[in-house]
């Protein structure tokens, strides 16, 4: 699967979007985030993000989760090697690695803030992460099944999940 920033086409999967673009991940370990909205698509810019491994000798993982903040300046892109990194889009740099779910994350999401993010997985964790706090999340909740999607209400303090049984 490609994405082509250059043409417009999206062929993948479309994870996250915000007021100011779009984030799209595919099977490739690459992230791609498309920078502003334009009605034509040569005026479209895109940063190629390729995720680095969280120990030396692993390969890069692939993506499995992706947010967009909603003012658009950062991703959280979560890897195949249960790690979260939040990249600076006006670099490209990865700001800060998380590394506290023991299985894939699959649903990531920013609040409308951007100031916390939210992660869930098939480790059955949903965990919260402040800016600029210390390092370490709050566990949230832990459910007995996998949890594969987010949702976040914010005016309303809700957050929904949803999953299956591993059973």
């Amino acid at each position: 699967r490609r994405f082509s920033a250059m043409c417009g086409s999206l062929v993948g999967t479309l994870l996250a979007s915000s007021p100011v673009g779009m984030v799209a991940a595919q099977e490739r370990p690459v992230a791609y985030a498309m920078l502003g909205r334009s009605p034509t698509p040569r005026h479209i810019h895109s940063i190629e993000i390729l995720l680095d491994p969280l120990h030396e000798e692993a390969s890069s993982p692939v993506v499995t989760a992706l947010a967009a903040s909603p003012e658009g300046r950062f991703i959280a892109a979560a890897g195949d090697d249960h790690g979260i990194r939040i990249v600076d889009l006006t670099n490209g740099e990865t700001i800060r690695t998380i590394t506290e779910h023991s299985d894939w994350i699959r649903s990531l999401v920013f609040a409308s803030g951007g100031r916390q993010l939210f992660s869930a997985g098939d480790d059955g964790i949903v965990m919260s992460f402040a800016q600029g706090a210390s390092r370490k999340g709050e566990q949230l909740l832990q459910v007995d099944f996998a949890i594969r999607t987010l949702a976040l209400a914010p005016e309303q303090n809700l957050l929904a999940i949803a999953g299956f049984s591993k059973e």
